[in-house]
């Protein structure tokens, strides 16, 4: 009986490891991925190969792969301005300075652009808005915008919000504030483009001037 007892014992052992053995070597089972939309980590142009990735929605899996864009496919980016501002576009390793009011660019449908809102000297306003193609938007946060690539031909516009005697309590979507520092000789922003600078430098040495001259006269 012992030796029965033995000899089923051991069977069962025997089956047991064969059962833990197999089930280690079955195939996990495998998603059927539901993939998210691609996120750029670095952005292409027509001379440089960028780089993104995207997540499965089911099971968090990523991939990610080089790119490259189609330099023939081409769209308008158009840029209006008030006669206050104007724009500085990072057109890849480039910058372009955009003056006139309604100067169109040609740049590249499967990349971004990125551009600033410059002020010139003696703008009046205290906070502005920046629109594409009528929505407004906000800025990143190193205060650029970004046109965002494969959106089309794209119209950018810009609208004072507020001038300084206005009381804010609603302030629009996207509004940005000016920050510039006030002139202490003619009380106002100069900009801080190279004219605006000047006129600074200028104020700055008129003040002391005037300052040192009325020490004289008494």
């Amino acid at each position: 009986m012992k030796k029965v007892l033995s000899i089923m014992l051991s069977l069962l052992l025997v089956m047991g490891l064969f059962t833990f053995a197999f089930a280690e070597d079955e195939p996990a089972e495998t998603c059927e991925h539901v993939w998210g939309e691609w996120v750029v980590d670095s952005a292409a142009d027509y001379r440089v190969t960028g780089h993104h990735h995207r997540t499965c929605e089911v099971c968090g899996e990523t991939e990610d792969e080089d790119y490259e864009i189609n330099a023939n496919r081409l769209r308008e980016i158009q840029f209006t301005m008030t006669n206050e501002t104007y724009y500085r576009v990072y057109t890849g390793n480039t910058v372009q300075i955009v003056r006139k009011d309604g100067k169109a660019l040609r740049w590249y449908s499967e990349a971004s652009l990125r551009f600033t809102v410059e002020l010139r000297h003696g703008y009046k306003f205290q906070t502005y808005v920046v629109y594409m193609n009528g929505e407004p938007v906000a800025p990143q946060e190193d205060g650029s915008y970004l046109i965002p690539a494969n959106s089309g031909r794209v119209v950018v516009s810009l609208i004072p919000a507020s001038f300084p005697d206005d009381e804010i309590t609603d302030p629009p979507v996207g509004v940005t504030e000016v920050s510039g520092r006030i002139c202490e000789y003619c009380g106002i922003d100069h900009g801080n483009n190279i004219v605006g600078r000047l006129f600074a430098f200028y104020h700055a040495v008129r003040a002391a001037y005037d300052q040192a001259m009325g020490r004289l006269k008494r």
